[in-house]
């Protein structure tokens, strides 16, 4: 029987924007596990920066992720936990650092179809209703989450297109920023294009990046734009996943990554192998 997990990969984020990063792993990145998965250490290794990291991922009896913990930087993990209601849907997830300087949790509520419609964040002691809205296609799936975050930007706007299996395919994100500048007000976007190809077991064999752009606004008190520059460019950053191989139970255990970026060639960027235990 297969079974839905969170799969969490590697990344470095910065705090601004954790909180709408954290909340799209749990939207769409999802992996098909079979058998009953008790626990994955997934071990990172970086050939160029000969650096080697893992992560440790548990799961409960019915095939809940409940934590997982990043060494990236080993001498401060990050840890999440993951919690649930008496139906399965996700409700709270915490993340910390190990010297508990960063903290985030977000509490979620569901409608009666079973789709995160409102999104509470912890501060100051307790959870408050963000202004974070997700909107879901006919097959209620998420295509698309408009977050407002006072800290980062103004607004991100990220999109998605999903295939009939109900994995993303296609992500577009927008950042906007706004501020006053000699009593006018600029405008700044900035736009990111990703297209996710997989597999016949699901699993992800080329991730691209191939578009991106910028532009720059600004308006009089009036509302009528005095100035505009938009800077298009072509980006193409290309990542293939490869060498996967199998467990008895059909899970991956190694896979490699390699990275063609522009005109640089074909780089292997990391070697990752999983450890499996199963209930």
């Amino acid at each position: 029987m297969m079974k839905k997990s969170l799969l969490i990969f590697i990344c470095v984020i910065t705090n601004t924007i954790y909180s709408y990063s954290q909340i799209f792993h749990e939207l769409t990145k999802i992996e098909l596990l079979k058998g009953k998965v008790k626990n994955i250490e997934t071990f990172y290794s970086y050939p160029r920066k000969k650096h080697t990291t893992k992560i440790i991922s548990e799961y409960d009896s019915l095939g809940k992720i409940v934590s997982e913990i990043n060494y990236y930087i080993k001498e401060n993990p990050q840890k999440e936990f993951f919690s649930y209601d008496s139906i399965g849907n996700l409700s709270l997830s915490i993340y910390q650092n190990n010297d508990r300087l960063q903290q985030y949790a977000y509490e979620y509520k569901y409608d009666t179809v079973g789709r995160i419609v409102k999104l509470f964040e912890l501060k100051d002691g307790e959870f408050r209703l963000t202004h974070d809205k997700i909107i879901y296609n006919n097959d209620n799936l998420p295509v698309q989450y408009v977050l407002y975050h006072p800290y980062a930007v103004d607004n991100v706007s990220i999109q998605y297109s999903v295939g009939e299996n109900g994995k993303k395919i296609i992500q577009t994100d927008v950042f906007r920023k706004h501020w006053i500048q000699e009593n006018d007000t600029v405008v700044s976007t900035f736009i990111t294009e990703e297209i996710l190809l997989y597999n016949d077991k699901g699993f992800l064999i080329k991730e691209i990046r191939r578009k991106a752009s910028s532009q720059l606004s600004r308006y009089k008190s009036n509302g009528l734009i005095d100035s505009g520059s938009i800077y298009n460019w072509e980006h193409f950053e290309e990542h293939d996943y490869v060498g996967y191989k199998y467990d008895k139970q059909g899970n991956w255990i190694t896979q490699k990554c390699y990275l063609n970026w522009e005109n640089r060639g074909r780089k292997l960027q990391v070697k990752i192998k999983r450890k499996i235990q199963y209930y």
